[in-house]
């Protein structure tokens, strides 16, 4: 499910990590397995789930809990960024099949590619690298103190739905003519590009982990023979 992590640019950690979950799951094992059980379940799942060098795994077996930090690429349309989202999962299980997981303190971090970052630097960058780039530096400096590292909260959705404001405020068409043709005009087409960047890869925080909790729960709820 997760690849290796695309190489970043500078990422400021300049946020705390809030202690409360952004989601919990909690469900139950068949056949009424031990906590040894589970954890080994577990580990089975981790190692089938998640590249290595993606995730930081920290097990304390007499406690029967798990802690997993991983980190995992997302989607976005331009090809001129790289986005990833990190976060802490926290999993308890217990005597009889009980387990429990909370996600914590996601992050949506972004840097530019290799390709933009030496057209730059040759002074040779396109109009569209430049403006999205441009787009992901200006949120970060206007709203996350230049922090390339956001947090995946209800300000983040602020954010897009702000942008999706300023879509819905440009006219799409000039003329019924341009209509007629499906031609937008280039400030709706400038618009539309920048709500995509951040909403798409916002959607893809939230696939991800909708497949890690369908993931972990067909893994922890199938019976073990």
């Amino acid at each position: 499910m997760v690849m290796a992590l695309c190489a970043l640019g500078t990422m400021a950690q300049g946020f705390a990590i809030d202690p409360r979950p952004v989601q919990t799951v909690s469900g139950t094992a068949a056949g009424n397995p031990t906590k040894q059980e589970m954890i080994s379940h577990l580990r089975r799942w981790v190692a089938l789930t998640f590249e290595h060098s993606d995730v930081i795994d920290m097990t304390d077996e007499g406690a029967g809990t798990m802690v997993l930090k991983w980190s995992a690429p997302v989607q976005q349309p331009s090809q001129w960024l790289v986005a990833a989202l990190s976060e802490t999962c926290v999993i308890d299980v217990a005597d009889g099949g009980a387990w429990t997981l909370q996600i914590y303190a996601p992050r949506l971090s972004w840097g530019i590619t290799d390709t933009a970052a030496m057209l730059e630097d040759a002074g040779l960058v396109s109009a569209e690298a430049q403006a999205d780039t441009g787009l992901i530096r200006g949120v970060a400096k206007r709203v996350y103190a230049d922090s390339m590292d956001w947090p995946v909260d209800e300000q983040l959705d602020t954010v897009v739905g702000a942008y999706l404001e300023q879509l819905n405020s440009r006219q799409q068409f000039r003329s019924e003519r341009d209509r007629e043709r499906g031609k937008a005009s280039d400030e709706y087409r400038a618009a539309e590009r920048q709500w995509r960047i951040l909403s798409e890869a916002r959607r893809a925080v939230e696939l991800y982990n909708a497949t890690l909790v369908q993931s972990l729960s067909r893994a922890m709820t199938a019976t073990r023979k």
